[in-house]
């Protein structure tokens, strides 16, 4: 086997563990919308579902902000879902999630995975989304997600 097929199983693997990594947050408050908490990539989906009904006229780049949804957590395949509750420190979390992105990118085509990498750091950009949640209840988002305290969680 070629070494960038090995690469690439690797890399598909890892984003395939974020289907078994629970989001912290629903797990410690016993969120169970649908039979229990969501995964990291449900999240990521919804997220992205979520960018794919941006405005035109909300000055986002709809398709840029659809690609960060599907990376903005990535890393958590490596480090797991870390919040305040853990002890970590932001600047520590966002070295291990650094740490985790570069090997990530690393498994994947140059272009790809600078491409990966940019928009990981450019994640913050969704929090537009996630602080809109309240105006989001007519899309049909549950309401147990949106309450969640902090931001949405969707």
């Amino acid at each position: 086997m070629s070494e960038n097929f090995t690469k690439m199983l690797e890399f598909m693997s890892l984003v395939g563990h974020l289907k078994h990594v629970r989001r912290t947050g629903w797990v410690q408050k016993k969120v169970a919308v649908g039979g229990g908490p969501e995964s990291v990539a449900d999240h990521m989906y919804r997220m992205a579902v979520l960018s794919f009904l941006v405005d035109p006229g909300a000055g986002l780049d709809k398709h840029r902000c659809m690609k960060i949804a599907l990376v903005h957590d990535m890393a958590e395949c490596i480090v797991g879902d870390i919040t305040p509750q853990d002890g970590i420190s932001k600047e520590n979390k966002h070295q291990k999630e650094k740490t985790a992105m570069k090997h990530i990118c690393s498994l994947v085509e140059e272009s790809v995975g600078q491409e990966i990498y940019s928009l990981w750091q450019e994640n913050s950009k969704l929090n537009k989304l996630r602080r809109g949640c309240s105006r989001s209840r007519p899309l049909g988002i549950p309401h147990q997600i949106c309450s969640l305290p902090g931001r949405c969680h969707v």
